[in-house]
């Protein structure tokens, strides 16, 4: 879980196979993702705006930028061929 540094009413969460972005203030996220193909590990806010990154069990990162794009990550990369567990700038 973590909090936007730019809008702290949005927190962004990962579990299962889904990131969420939920409100402060509310009982039901406002965004989910699409399901992965891998367990998902970790999230955190990028400095741009409205841009998060998530890590997953299969190496991978995913970046989406919720000014650009809701359906799909922006960008994707492989890491590593074991799991990503956490991730920081």
């Amino acid at each position: 879980m973590t909090r936007n540094p730019t809008n702290f009413k949005f927190i962004l969460t990962v579990g299962d196979w889904t990131a969420r972005l939920w409100p402060e203030d509310g009982k039901s996220p406002i965004y989910i993702s699409h399901y992965h193909p891998a367990y998902l590990t970790d999230c955190l806010w990028t400095p741009r705006i409205g841009m998060f990154l998530i890590s997953r069990s299969d190496g991978w990162i995913n970046g989406y930028d919720l000014c650009y794009k809701l359906n799909e990550p922006s960008f994707s990369y492989k890491v590593t061929d074991s799991s990503l567990t956490s991730m920081t700038l």
